[in-house]
This record gives structure tokens, C-alpha cells and sequence, in this order.
């Protein structure tokens, strides 16, 4: 018997004295003009590891005070979706998901509480589309 579809299952976590390496402006993608915006943070916990985290919908906002070298705190959870290409293949997708975000730089603690962001609906690209997003 096939188990929960990945949207039903949660893979979350919470992570420590990250430093903001990059932060992009938030954008809107699709042809809904669903909001984004990506976070690369660097562990430097043993090994110099960058991972691209997002804040997703009207949750971008949480990004506006930070600035690259911040340490910061965050709760994340894993999601995962398929996506059919226009030349009819079947693409997944895994993203790294921003909850909670805490900002630790000295003298600027401040505490988002990440509003969960309503899924978008399955992307289908217009004619000439050549990724879902």
C-alpha cells in the first residue's frame, strides 16, 4: 500500500547560528503571481555548507530587516512536489521551507513567527514555459 502523498507529510527541523550568506529580493513566479523569496544560509558547524531556504507567500516580509553575516535561527520543514514539463516528463522538487525565523545579530533580536503559507495550487505552465516557476 503507497503511503501519504508528500504534500500530507511534514519533514521539519530547527537549526542554530546560521550566517546569511545571500538573500534575494522576493519575486513573484508562476502565472498566479505566487511570492517567494530565497535565503542561502551558511552552517559553519565543521564544514562551510550553503543551503537555499525559502520564505514563501506574504511570508517574504520576514526577510526585509536581514543582511548578509547576520547569524540568525530558524524552524524549517521539508516540502516536495511534482511537476509535469511541458514535453510531458515528470520533474520533482524539494524545498527547504522557512517556519520561524530569529534574527540573533547583536543588538537586533528580532523574533518572526512565520505565518504558514497556503499551498499554491499545481503549476501549469503557459505555452513556452519551460520551468514551474
Amino acid at each position: 500500500m503507497p503511503g501519504p502523498p508528500l504534500r500530507e507529510s511534514k519533514v521539519a527541523d530547527h537549526r542554530e547560528n546560521l550566517t546569511v550568506h545571500q538573500i534575494n529580493e522576493a519575486k513573484e513566479v508562476g502565472a498566479k503571481g505566487w511570492k517567494k523569496r530565497e535565503i542561502v544560509l551558511t552552517d559553519f558547524a565543521g564544514s562551510e555548507t550553503r543551503l537555499k531556504f525559502m520564505l514563501l507567500g506574504d511570508n517574504c516580509d520576514f526577510g526585509e530587516g536581514l543582511s548578509a553575516g547576520d547569524q540568525v535561527s530558524i524552524s524549517f520543514h521539508l516540502e516536495g512536489r511534482e511537476w509535469r514539463a511541458p514535453d510531458n516528463r515528470i520533474v520533482f522538487f524539494t524545498d527547504l521551507v522557512i517556519d520561524k525565523l530569529d534574527n540573533m545579530t547583536a543588538g537586533n533580536q528580532v523574533m518572526a513567527e512565520v505565518q504558514p503559507a497556503s499551498q499554491p495550487a499545481p503549476v501549469q505552465p503557459a505555452p513556452g514555459d519551460d520551468v514551474p516557476f
